[in-house]
Order: C-alpha cells, then sequence, then structure tokens
C-alpha cells in the first residue's frame, strides 16, 4: 500500500481480508473486513422447489467477478421474488431505485448504481459494473518550468469526466500533482519505487494508473485513454 505525503492525501490499493461466507434463507453474503465492499443486491424468481437458482447465480457471480475480489471484496444479497417476504422487501428496494417491478427481466442485479436485467446482459456487464466502485483516476505527476509537460498540459483538460469501460460508463477524475511543491517529490520516488519504474523513466511528465504507468508525452498522449477504457484506472483511490 502506497501512503502519500501530501497534506493529508493518500493513496491506497485496495486489499481484501476474507472472513468467510454466512448464508441465510433469504441471502448469502461474503462477509469482508475492509472499508471498501462492494454491495450487490440480486432479485430472482424461483418456485421449483427441486430447483437452486440461488446457487446457480451465486457461481455465475464468482465466475464473473472472482478475479477482482481480492481487491474489491463483496457482500451479495439474494432476493427470491417467488416468496411472500422477501418479494415485500426485494419490491421496496428496487422501488426506491425508480424501477417499475412489474416490468423487470429477472434475475436483476444492483451493484455499484448499475442496474443489470436478465441472464445475458448480467453476464456481459457484471465484471465491468462490478469493478466500478467511485470512479476511475489517474495520478499524474508534472512541473511548471517543463516543457514536456506543457504540451502534454492541453491533452491533459481536454479528458472526459466519463469514461466507458465493458459498456459501463462511470466518472474519471484526474489527479494532478506538481512534483516540485510539498512532499510531492517524495511522493513520486515512493510511486517509481511501488511500480518499479526504471530510472530512465523516472521523469514527468508521468502517469499513475492501477496496474502501469505512462512515462512521457507521448505514451501519455498516445495510449491513456486506452488505458482507461481497458480498466486500467479502476480500484485506484485517492483519500
Amino acid at each position: 500500500m502506497i501512503k502519500g505525503l501530501i497534506k493529508g492525501i493518500k493513496l491506497s490499493m485496495l486489499g481484501m481480508m476474507t472472513t468467510g461466507i454466512c448464508c441465510t434463507a433469504a441471502n448469502c453474503v461474503y462477509a469482508e473486513e475492509n472499508n471498501e465492499i462492494v454491495k450487490m443486491q440480486v432479485f430472482y424468481e424461483n418456485g421449483c422447489r427441486s430447483c437452486n437458482e440461488q446457487k446457480d447465480l451465486q457461481e455465475m457471480i464468482n465466475e464473473k467477478t472472482g478475479a477482482y475480489k481480492d481487491e474489491l471484496p463483496c457482500e451479495v444479497t439474494f432476493y427470491n421474488m417467488f416468496k411472500t417476504e422477501e418479494r415485500e422487501e426485494g419490491n421496496e428496494i428496487l422501488q426506491e431505485n425508480q424501477l417499475e417491478t412489474d416490468k423487470l427481466n429477472y434475475p436483476v442485479i444492483l451493484v455499484n448504481g448499475y442496474t443489470l436485467q436478465g441472464d445475458e446482459e448480467i453476464e456481459e456487464l457484471l465484471p465491468a459494473a462490478y469493478q466500478a466502485v467511485g470512479e476511475a483516476q489517474a495520478v499524474y505527476f508534472y512541473r511548471e518550468d517543463c516543457d514536456e509537460c506543457n504540451r502534454v498540459k492541453p491533452y491533459m483538460e481536454s479528458l472526459p469526466e466519463t469514461i466507458s469501460y465493458d459498456g459501463i460508463e462511470t466518472s474519471f477524475h484526474l489527479i494532478r500533482l506538481n512534483s516540485r511543491e510539498g512532499e510531492n517529490g517524495m511522493l513520486i520516488r515512493e510511486m517509481f519505487e511501488k511500480y518499479e519504474v526504471p530510472e530512465e523513466d523516472q521523469m514527468v511528465p508521468f502517469v499513475f494508473l492501477t496496474d502501469t504507468y505512462l512515462a512521457g508525452e507521448d505514451a501519455i498522449t498516445e495510449n491513456l485513454e486506452k488505458e482507461l477504457a481497458n480498466g486500467s484506472g479502476m480500484n485506484l483511490k485517492i483519500k
């Protein structure tokens, strides 16, 4: 984990500490001890005694999100809309989310502000929706007296406020840090070490993403938006 030293700003990568699984008749919760938990609500209809649609949905969710749970612990609650008590509780939640319950295509998943309906849409979009916690971010280091930084500046200012990742729209926030202000110089050196940046690339302009970096004008202007579209800005948090 990287701890920034800039006027109380802290850069951290999400980590997971799993404590187990707790299941009841109405829900199955992946319990995690972490400040950042993806809360997912799953609504389905199953009136078949010998069928176990909740188990099938749980397996599908694990398959689509398992690769991300080390960084994004998850809490999943299931509602069988065929059962009276669970239907009443589920309808309240759906109506609170401005959804017309009589027009939904079950199963339905609510996650990170997104509504996914039907098996096909869920399987296609769940991985991206699951990762869309908060916003996509990038950390950009520059210097005022750097010619290359000044050439990059118009491009950085033109970046969109939202990005599309696997069909999911999420907000994008660029963190701009002058490497000569305050303790930013110490922070960028700490990040160079964390990201194992070769010495020849340890110069501004420089962009850090979740699991990669872009060094220099050409790399930034040619690749930053491509990397964001591939999800490289997800799960990077500035606090």
